[in-house]
């Protein structure tokens, strides 16, 4: 049952990705200038003309001031499939974000067992697996969809976090939170929240519930620093 839904979502990220591929050089579809930024960073980084972290003198370079602006990830991403596949081309990264989308379902399935059962989670897959606005984010190369991976899989750490009262898939979550916020900044506040909410939903004592919670923010923090930092 889960390959069927794989199957579906891949199916319906294919066609989405056939449509933007015809529209790519069409801003009304696909953000060239956003693409632009990160693309610039990762080739830089390829070339050897910039560290694959820090940046170099925003004040003396537009192009650093740039990147600057945004968490290094979606750049590191890049580079990485640029290597592997040896084209640089945002095709290319549109077939592999749109395959490891198709994925993702899986991980909206396991959240869905995990929390309800296996109804829940299976009937949760198949409706990601149809989403237009899901399918769209996986066929568009931008940093939309990785993101959201990171963060769902967090999400599913922090439930296992709460239902076997572990420390560890805590520190796993708030790290995959943390990591999330290397692609986007998104999460920022919501590794913050639930750390918050973990205080009231965890059925333990609040020794054990603060433990859980300040683990949680920790792992969040420590992959949050140093983007701060950089920044």
């Amino acid at each position: 049952m889960c390959l069927a839904v794989v199957l579906l979502a891949f199916t319906v990220r294919f066609l989405t990705a056939q449509f933007i591929a015809q529209h790519i050089t069409d801003p009304a579809w696909f953000p060239h200038g956003i693409y632009a930024i990160f693309d610039n960073q990762a080739q830089d980084m390829l070339d050897g003309k910039t560290g694959a972290f820090w940046v170099e003198d925003a004040l003396s370079s537009p192009r650093a001031a740039t990147a600057a602006v945004y968490p290094p990830g979606y750049s590191l991403w890049l580079a990485f499939i640029y290597r592997v596949t040896n084209t640089r081309s945002a095709l290319v990264v549109q077939k592999v974000q749109m395959t490891l989308d198709a994925l993702f379902v899986l991980l909206i399935i396991g959240v869905g067992v995990t929390a309800y059962g296996w109804r829940t989670g299976l009937m949760a897959g198949v409706v990601a697996a149809m989403s237009p606005l899901l399918a769209f984010n996986g066929a568009t190369p931008l940093a939309d969809s990785p993101a959201a991976w990171i963060v769902v899989g967090g999400a599913w750490m922090l439930l296992l976090a709460m239902k076997r009262l572990s420390w560890r898939w805590a520190l796993g979550a708030g790290l995959m939170f943390g990591a999330s916020c290397w692609l986007r900044a998104n999460a920022l506040l919501l590794g913050l929240w639930c750390g918050i909410a973990l205080l009231f939903l965890v059925k333990a004592s609040w020794p054990v519930a603060l433990r859980l919670s300040g683990i949680f923010v920790l792992g969040v923090l420590l992959l949050v620093a140093p983007v701060i930092v950089r920044n």
